[in-house]
């Protein structure tokens, strides 16, 4: 189990390039590029705007950008996807709004 590397809490933002070695959970607002060693996390109420990668994925809120996930990403029905995900494994639940494109790799190598 990895440790908490990085929670910005609801009604805070955070902007920036950042490489966190740890889970990554959003709750407020995040600008940017992240990179994250583990697992990131975007809260129901959760705003994301920019790049990431990581190794899984549960999104509950917004995500406006490209993910990179080298792993597991699950779509709750309640985020709001916009913008390009890549990842081996997915799962999206009904009432999930997604646009953009998506890239299922599967699981071969896991």
């Amino acid at each position: 189990m990895s440790s908490l590397g990085l929670f910005v809490p609801e009604k805070t933002e955070q902007k920036g390039n950042l490489h966190v070695d740890g889970d990554v959970r959003i709750e407020g607002h995040f600008i940017g590029n992240l990179y994250c060693e583990h697992t990131l996390t975007i809260g129901k109420n959760a705003l994301f705007e920019g790049d990431a990668e990581c190794s899984q994925a549960h999104i509950m809120g917004d995500f406006s950008g490209n993910i990179q996930v080298h792993g597991e990403c699950t779509l709750y029905k309640t985020a709001s996807f916009q913008g390009l995900l890549d990842t081996r494994l997915a799962k999206i639940e009904k009432g999930c709004q997604l646009r953009g494109e998506v890239l299922i790799t599967g699981n071969t190598s896991l």
